[in-house]
Order: C-alpha cells, then structure tokens, then sequence
C-alpha cells in the first residue's frame, strides 16, 4: 500500500509540481481544505431498495385505495409483535417486513432492533453483522433471494465482499472487469483507486497460502471485478486528484478507507467459510476440514492477510489455529439454518462464472504467451549455439510450454516480455524438454519401436502430416513443416498418451526398402548417412523427370517419395490396362533396378550424373508454353491419353504440372510419344479442390518454384 501511495504521490508531484514550486508551496483558497473524499463512496446506496424485494417507491404509491387496509397496523401492542418475532428464522422476519409498509415501518423502526439481533443471534455460527450494514440489508443479503437491481426472484449471483445478490444478467451488468472503466488512467493514479472499493471475492479455502493474500486491497489489479457504480465514483475522483499540499490528509484518509475494505472483505469470507458448513455438515466434520477453517478464522483475527511477508512454507503451522474454532455448532443443527438447495445454487453459480471468467483470462494469458515466445524466436533465435533450431516449437506449442506464468495468481497477471524472457536457464530446460518429448512421441509411432529414440534416424522413419497431406517428412522436418505451416495448431493428440497427430508413413517403409535392395545397401542405414551419398553424386534416380528437380539437392526422403510416386502411379495403369484400356502406351519407366544407381566409394572420384529423359529441343518447350498460355483461368491441363485410360471418376494422375518440361516427360517417359497439342486438354476438375492437397506429383522442386494451386494462372 505505501508503495502505491508513493508512486502516485511521484506522479502528482510530475502533474502538479511546476504550478506547486512556482507558488511557492502556498495553494489557492479553494485547496486550502481538503476535498470529502469519503462522500465519494456511499457503502449503504446498494441496500435501499432492497428492503422492498428490489420495487420501486413510485410503483407502491400507485396501489390503489381499496387496498389501503394494508398500510394500517394490525390491532397488536408492539411489546407483543417484538416477542413474537423474536422467536423468528430471520428469512420469516424479513417476509414479514414486506407484507405492508406498516409492518415494515416497525420492523425496520429503532425499538425493533433487538428482534433482528435475536435472530441472528440464534443462527449458529454466523457472523456478526457489520457495523455500517442495518440487520435488515444484512438478512437480505444472506437469506433473500431477490435480486437488488430487478427484484426478480431466484438472485442466486451473490458476493459478500461485494455485498451485492443479481440474477445473473444484472451481475454481469453491475460487476465489471476494473480495466473495462479505468483502463485509460495512469498506472499511478489507478493502483491507488483499486485500493479504495472492494474488489470480487477471489479468496479460496483451499489455497490458503496463496489466495489469503488477495483480502488485502493493496493487491487489487485491474483484472479483478467491482462493482460499476464505484468505478463510475472512481472516475469522478481522478478527475479532481488531491492536490500534493493535503497528500498528507489523503494518506491518512486512504489508509482508514483501506482498511474498511479489508474488514469487508475479511467478513466476506467468513460467511462463505459460514456456508460451506452449512451446505457440507458432513465432510466439514473431518479433522481436515475443521482446523482448515479453524486456520482462516484465525489468521483474520490476526489481520496476516495484511502482512506481504505471509506465505511460503510454514505457513501451514498449526500456531495459527484457535482450538475454539475447531467446535463449530452448526454442523449439529437437526435443520439448516439456511435452505440448501439455495446454497447449491449459489456455489453453482459462483463455480460457472469463476470458471467463465478464468477461461477468458487464460485464452488472454495464452495469447501473451504466444506473441512473447514468437518475439524471442525472432530476436534471438536458439538459445543454446549446440541446439538444433529446426527442433523448437511452434507458436502455439511454444507458448504452452510456460502454462506456469499463465496460470500465475488465476491468470489474473499479465505477461510481458521482460518477464518471459528474463530467465534463460528455464527456456533452455524447456525447450530441450520439448525435443526430448517429442522425439520419444514420434518414435512411438514406429512399428519397431524398442524404446530408443535413435529409431527415427532409420530409413523408414518417415511421417506425414494429416492436416494438409504432405509426407515423406523425417526427422526434424517433420517439426519444421508443423512449425511453418500449422503455427497456431498443437503437434500433441488430445488424448490420455502423449503422442503427436501426425501420422507414420506407411507407404514409405516398402519403397525405401526396396531402394535400398536395388542400391546394395544395408536396410540399417541411417538416414543422414544416404544423405551424404545423394549430396555427392553417388546415390540417386537416373529417371530425369524434371519434377524431381536436381538428384543431388534432394534429400533421402524426398527420393524415397519421388520413387513411391511413380510407382503408385504405374500400379494404377497397369491396373486400368488390365481392365481393358490398353488403346494407349504406358510405359514404367521406374524400374528400380534401371533406375536406382549406386556408386560405392571405391570408384573414387564421381562423374556428372548420366540422366535417362534429355530435355528436348527449346522449340518443343516453346509450343508447350504457347499451349500453356491458351489455359481459361480456372481450368488445369489435363493429360488426354490418362483420362481414356483410366475409369476412376476421380483420378489424380492426370493432372499434368503446369511446366513445360514436366509435361514434355510426361508424353515421353509415360506414353512413349512426342509433345501434341491435342493431347493436353484443359479442364475444370469438380473435385480438385478437395484432393489439391494430394496432388504432390508435381514435386518438390516445382514447389520451390512457387509453382501452386494459389499462385498458378491456371486455377
């Protein structure tokens, strides 16, 4: 609190210092006194209507005058009715009080007070009511059940730090998120306001150690709810701020006004202590729970929510439980002093709107997380030289990874920067985590899976991703490609294991097997060792199709890959030839043991790369082009010769890539004859967009090219 008070004491000496030095210190006669700052906050307004179950003054006088029987007081000494009423459950009394204005007049009169303290008094337990709360309000609040802004019955949003009860559309209208109304006030000026109004009650029994301290209103952010008309009183008081001559008066004022929204609070909580016996007799009779609660009452006795320095842990030492405490008489009432299924309500209530509230604040917090994790990315990239930075998170994924700093103080904190980033040694730990968990999911996923994660450098470790269908992807590019392409997804299965949603590639195990058989190679090869066979020249597929762009750029995957689909595509021909479409030539120009080439070590130095297809004459690619360019936009080239082949009603494989190259080795490689134009048509597939996904025969090198369905003329 003193540290609040300095800074907007600095702050008003920056607004108001220049005219304060200049004048010497003296001030103007309308600030010689002080202004009534305790007239801003009115702590009894909430209870006037109340009393009338939520009507108005003009609404009764309209009662018309037949009815004026019930405004007579009934023919019955007032000695006798105070008897009587002394003997009343303190919900009949307050019934009692609006059956006329009569009734009420008494009831509510000076000389009837001792009937509402009877009864209060003969409910075990409760606390006693406040000092600046009339026994009436006091009722109200606790056993009624109309709403204090509609009237309307079944008000089961009720905050006794607050000490408010709504229906549940006037609580979200009346309570409000601080920054909804003060958000644009100086940081200064608005942690000293917060301190001065009763904040939502956020205090739970079950964390005392870490909730105690929110009874304190020198902890009130603006994340927490108050009520709208004292944040409207606020926005009255910054506008006329005390001036730095009676900072002293206001000191002094603000402390006793913090201290009253203490007690408030601290009251506050010992009826919902109060409640919890009265809706659960029979757990609260476990030794647990008794010195729990037990605990609570006594460290409000000894105001040690006030103290900063309360926490840690010893804090869970008996020395603060009164064995008076520990005796409640409540939980032995033969009936409940309070109805229960009004209290199941209300803890219902209560539990929806505290959960409503906290998953808003966390998708806030989440979303911090994400724009932090993404900024250090960018400035400062690994942090460790030796770590590998194709294997961080993603966005999302990154983020998740500091769910401790969201879930800080009920995601009530906001999270910058300096704060994300000041401890390097818990990013590093983090993020080395994450690979570990990654790999070792991953590696699940593999049929022969032993336990080791040194499984995904064999050649079958390949996966693909189920969200936009590419595959042949290894380790780390697996990572690579979720990290780029789905930043905003979680790699991880909702489920109970923790395994990743990619997929393995099943289809790539059988291909690179029979690669590396018509290579010569060992099947335990690890992959980044074929990796540096391909790099020099002495690995690689002599087809030449030109989708396949350079043999040496291109890693074991997407060998294995371009392989796989070439002979896919050759199964299904051969499979619609052997339907009886044999009009037109397929020819299967992977075979692997003509296609695959090795060449060991031993032969010493590696010539140029001998390729099957020889790209043809420029003037070819020229007519390919010219044809190209007669595409209707919308439409894609289509292979002729494929379509009366095939009897799929949707078939990929004749979709042609939008090159003249890739088309020319298409007509040359597959069917044995040369580039005609007739032979391209171009059309507008109805399934394409569906399956466009799929269509990765185009190659890797094509898109690299930026050769897309979205950047081509053709769609």
């Amino acid at each position: 609190m003193e540290s609040r008070l300095a800074r907007l004491e600095e702050h008003l000496l920056k607004v108001q210092g220049t005219h304060f030095k200049e004048s010497g210190g003296a001030t103007s006669s309308e600030q010689v006194s002080p202004p009534a700052w305790g007239t801003l906050f009115d702590d009894n307004a909430l209870h006037r209507q109340q009393v009338t179950g939520g009507r108005s003054r003009q609404r009764q006088a309209r009662i018309p005058h037949f009815f004026s029987w019930k405004c007579r007081m009934p023919d019955l000494p007032l000695d006798v009715l105070i008897e009587i009423a002394s003997h009343m459950h303190p919900l009949d009394l307050l019934h009692l009080s609006r059956v006329s204005k009569a009734l009420r007049a008494t009831l509510a009169s000076k000389e009837c007070r001792v009937v509402w303290l009877r009864a209060l008094q003969a409910i075990p337990d409760l606390p006693p009511c406040p000092e600046d709360v009339s026994e009436l309000a006091y009722v109200a609040l606790i056993f009624g059940r109309n709403c204090y802004a509609c009237g309307a019955e079944g008000a089961y949003a009720v905050d006794y730090a607050l000490r408010v009860r709504y229906c549940a559309p006037c609580y979200d209208e009346n309570v409000v998120e601080g920054v909804d109304v003060l958000g644009d006030l100086p940081e200064a000026v608005r942690d000293v306001a917060f301190m001065l109004i009763p904040a939502e009650n956020t205090f739970k029994s079950y964390k005392i150690r870490d909730t105690l301290g929110r009874i304190n209103p020198a902890t009130h952010i603006a994340q927490d709810f108050y009520l709208a008309r004292d944040l409207h009183a606020l926005q009255a008081w910054c506008s006329d701020l005390p001036s730095v001559a009676h900072f002293d008066d206001f000191r002094a004022w603000a402390c006793k006004r913090v201290e009253n929204v203490a007690a408030k609070k601290a009251h506050g909580v010992m009826l919902d202590i109060w409640e919890d016996l009265v809706a659960h007799p029979s757990s609260a009779r476990s030794n647990y729970k008794l010195k729990r609660r037990a605990r609570i009452l006594s460290l409000l006795r000894q105001k040690r929510h006030l103290d900063a320095s309360f926490g840690g842990h010893g804090d869970d030492s008996e020395d603060y439980i009164d064995v008076r405490d520990l005796t409640p008489a409540v939980i032995n009432c033969a009936v409940p002093p309070k109805d229960i299924s009004q209290l199941e309500a209300e803890e219902t209530m209560r539990f929806d709107r505290e959960e409503g509230v906290e998953t808003v604040r966390l998708q806030a917090r989440y979303a911090e997380l994400e724009n932090c994790y993404e900024r250090f990315m960018r400035e400062h990239g690994p942090v460790d030289e030796a770590y590998d930075e194709r294997c961080y998170p993603n966005r999302h994924d990154g983020a998740l990874l500091f769910l401790t700093l969201a879930h800080r103080d009920n995601a009530r904190i906001s999270i910058d920067y300096d704060t994300f980033a000041s401890d390097l040694a818990l990013l590093r730990e983090k993020f080395y985590g994450y690979e570990l968990n990654i790999q070792a999911g991953l590696s699940s996923l593999l049929p022969d899976f032993s336990g080791f994660t040194s499984i995904l450098r064999k050649p079958h470790a390949m996966f693909s991703c189920p969200k936009c269908g590419m595959t042949a992807l290894p380790w780390p590019d697996i990572n690579v490609h979720w990290c780029k392409e789905h930043s905003t997804e979680s790699i991880w299965a909702v489920s109970l294991l923790r395994r990743p949603v990619v997929k393995w590639w099943r289809g790539g195990e059988d291909v690179a097997n029979r690669i590396l058989d018509a290579a010569g190679l060992n099947r335990e090869w690890l992959i980044y060792w074929l990796n540096a066979l391909i790099e020099e020249g002495r690995l690689y597929c002599n087809c030449g199709d030109p989708s396949f762009g350079p043999a040496h750029r291109q890693p074991w995957a997407q060998l294995v890959f371009h392989v796989y689909t070439h002979l896919r595509m050759n199964e299904d021909r051969h499979r619609d030839q052997a339907d009886g479409s044999d009009e037109h030539v397929w020819r299967n120009d992977h075979v692997l043991k003509d296609c695959i080439r090795c060449i060991p070590e031993s032969d010493g130095k590696v010539e140029a790369l001998q390729m099957r297809y020889v790209s043809p004459e420029p003037s070819v690619l020229a007519r390919v082009d010219a044809h190209l360019a007669q595409c209707p936009s919308g439409f894609v080239p289509v292979c002729r010769l494929c379509k009366e082949m095939t009897h799929k009603d949707k078939d990929l494989w004749m979709v042609l890539p939008p090159r003249a190259n890739a088309i020319s080795y298409h007509m040359t490689a597959k069917h044995d004859r040369a580039f005609n134009e007739d032979d391209i048509l171009f059309e507008n597939l109805w399934y394409l967009p569906r399956h466009q996904r799929h269509i990765f025969h185009w190659g890797v090198f094509a898109l690299e090219e930026k050769i897309s369905w979205e950047e081509t003329r053709y769609v």
